[in-house]
């Protein structure tokens, strides 16, 4: 992982580069990286992450996986309560739609002293993978959250379309429409300092840190002190509600997965604070708002480009709508599968 699991690529000075298996030079996303690097790989078949802007989804989205970010409380964070004021939750990174769903049929749950649960699930999610989904309402939306500044490449943006067209094909209702997201990007960047912020406070010897740790967590303390953090929290129901009023009309939401193909595999290690996270809010604009509404949401793989990197979508549901999520996703894995597909083998000398 990045140091304090800060950025959406693998590198630190403790490990030093996590590349990406479809090519080395590229990085493997984060944080939750080397976990999504070991599964693309075929070193183990499931591996955890943790998602707080967009962690498991964006390492699933570089490696050619599926990455579940589930409901907000839905597998416990103990023994921590929570993570990031809220905005981080665990979850499955996989092959196949299948196997995420068996992951988080084990994981899910939770115990005394977690801040958040996630509403009631007693089903099996892998029986949701594998059941049809009905005819749904999708909206599909590549609009930027405001305050973000990204553009969506080429690739990205035909691997997008070409899905929207599939869950037409499919007999699914394809609408377009935005979510309401106001200012739901500068709330989560805020939350995501002041989170950094907390982290280091929690590390014994902080003078080993890297540089730039050290000053994400510095503008968090001194950007959201904690009366700042607090109204933070105020201010997050009525984002919700605003943000989730779409799905009063629809059932799922598909927006692009990443702005582009996975960047080089140092993204912005070793360079200055602001230039890197200018580079990360470029990178995966669409992660970030459903940490701060806690909302379920899956990257799937979507094909590749010319140069055979992967290329990724993301489905986001309701609150509690993983069997929802899971079902729509295995039916696009069964119109156009992608498990069989691997990295091939490098030859490093």
């Amino acid at each position: 992982m990045p140091e304090l699991t800060i950025f959406p690529w693998t590198a630190s000075d403790a490990t030093g580069i996590t590349r990406n298996p479809w090519s080395l030079d590229r990085t493997p996303g984060g944080s939750s990286g080397g976990s999504a690097a070991a599964v693309a790989a075929g070193l183990v078949p499931l591996a955890t992450g943790s998602d707080g802007g967009g962690s498991i989804r964006i390492p699933a989205s570089c490696c050619g996986l599926v990455g579940m970010k589930p409901t907000r409380g839905r597998v416990s964070k103990m023994p921590d309560g929570e993570h990031w004021l809220g905005l981080s939750t665990y979850g499955p990174l996989a092959r196949t739609v299948s196997d995420s769903a068996l992951m988080l049929d084990a994981m899910h749950g939770t115990i005394e002293g977690d801040i958040h649960r996630a509403p009631p699930f007693e089903g099996s999610y892998r029986e949701a993978a594998a059941a049809a989904p009905g005819r749904l309402r999708i909206a599909v939306s590549r609009k930027i959250p405001p305050g973000l500044i990204s553009s969506l490449s080429g690739e990205q943006r035909d691997a997008w379309e070409r899905i929207a067209r599939l869950l037409s094909e499919l007999g699914h209702e394809v609408v377009e429409r935005n979510p309401a997201y106001g200012m739901v990007g500068i709330e989560f960047t805020q939350t995501w300092l002041r989170g950094i912020h907390e982290d280091a406070e929690q590390v014994p010897d902080r003078s080993r840190l890297e540089r730039i740790t050290k000053r994400m967590a510095a503008a968090g303390g001194r950007l959201v002190p904690e009366r700042r953090a607090r109204k933070l929290r105020d201010r997050r129901a009525r984002t919700i509600a605003r943000v989730l009023a779409l799905w009063d009309d629809v059932d799922v939401l598909l927006t692009p997965g990443l702005a582009t193909t996975p960047i080089a595999a140092e993204g912005g290690y070793g360079g200055g604070a602001l230039a890197a996270f200018n580079k990360a809010a470029r990178f995966t604009p669409w992660t970030a708002p459903f940490n701060v509404t806690g909302q379920p949401a899956v990257t799937i793989p979507a094909g590749f480009a010319p140069d055979g990197l992967p290329l990724s979508v993301q489905l986001v549901g309701r609150i509690g709508a993983e069997p929802t999520l899971y079902s729509l996703a295995g039916q696009l894995e069964q119109a156009t599968p992608w498990a069989g597909k691997r990295p091939p083998l490098a030859d490093t000398g």
